[in-house]
């Protein structure tokens, strides 16, 4: 990240889902990107119930949830219902129907997409900012 003047580790699902994949018990931050079949995953469940199991002495919010489609708040995990949602998705303004931005660069995109994905990453920065201050020496590392 840009704003946090180093480089966090950023493990993304694929990586983890692996034989390999390093555990989630001393991340610093979940981006959990909710879709439905993210509310229908028994593993991905898991693993954002192992996640707030072992940051329950946190005082700061460390998970972030990204809305990849519209989802109800009863469609989303108990969790997570609560929290802020930065959703990267737009509506069509005449059906009301979901659609993918399909131009990033262009003044829609700026507006809608661009400026969410800033947002989440300054809250990012502001929560990993109040950890390394809180545990300047404990092992919590950046995964995100």
């Amino acid at each position: 990240m840009q704003v946090q003047g180093s480089k966090p580790n950023v493990i993304l699902k694929s990586e983890f889902d692996s034989a390999t994949a390093p555990a989630l018990n001393n991340a610093a931050i979940l981006v959990p990107i909710l879709t439905k079949e993210f509310t229908l995953s028994g593993r991905c469940l898991d693993n954002l119930e192992t996640f707030y199991k072992n940051t329950e002495a946190s005082k700061i919010n460390r998970v972030f949830k990204v809305m990849k489609t519209p989802l109800s708040t009863a469609e989303q995990p108990p969790r997570l219902r609560d929290l802020l949602g930065y959703e990267m998705y737009q509506l069509d303004a005449e059906t009301g129907l979901q659609k993918e931005y399909s131009d990033l660069f262009s003044q829609e995109a700026e507006k809608q997409y661009w400026m969410k994905l800033v947002d989440l990453a300054y809250d990012i920065h502001d929560a990993l900012m109040i950890l390394n201050e809180g545990d300047a020496k404990s092992s919590v590392k950046k995964y995100l």
